[in-house]
């Protein structure tokens, strides 16, 4: 089985196929809009998994475009269709991962 690498503007591009799982550690906090990200996300069939810094880091990454707090994915994420499943608090990381699951 072959691995294809994908180099796409994430603040525009979608994708055309199916997909169950949606994976996104340390990217959000680096698109100025992050609209497309989340629909992109929601394209998922079953989990969408994120991560992020969750302390301020615009001072010290000169690619960040956003600061997040603890939660804030999960209420950019969670809607109709999306429900909160679980948040794991990485402090060696200084980071967040929040776990949604399609409502069923």
């Amino acid at each position: 089985m072959g691995v294809e690498y994908l180099d796409e503007d994430l603040t525009t591009w979608f994708p055309s196929w199916d997909f169950d799982v949606f994976l996104g550690f340390e990217t959000i906090e680096h698109l100025l809009n992050y609209r497309n990200y989340i629909d992109i996300a929601h394209q998922a069939g079953k989990w969408v998994i994120l991560s992020t810094p969750v302390v301020p880091t615009l001072h010290l990454n000169p690619h960040h475009v956003h600061d997040f707090a603890s939660g804030d994915l999960q209420k950019l994420f969670e809607d109709e269709e999306w429900e909160h499943y679980q948040t794991v608090q990485q402090p060696s990381e200084l980071s967040e991962i929040t776990i949604l699951r399609r409502r069923t």
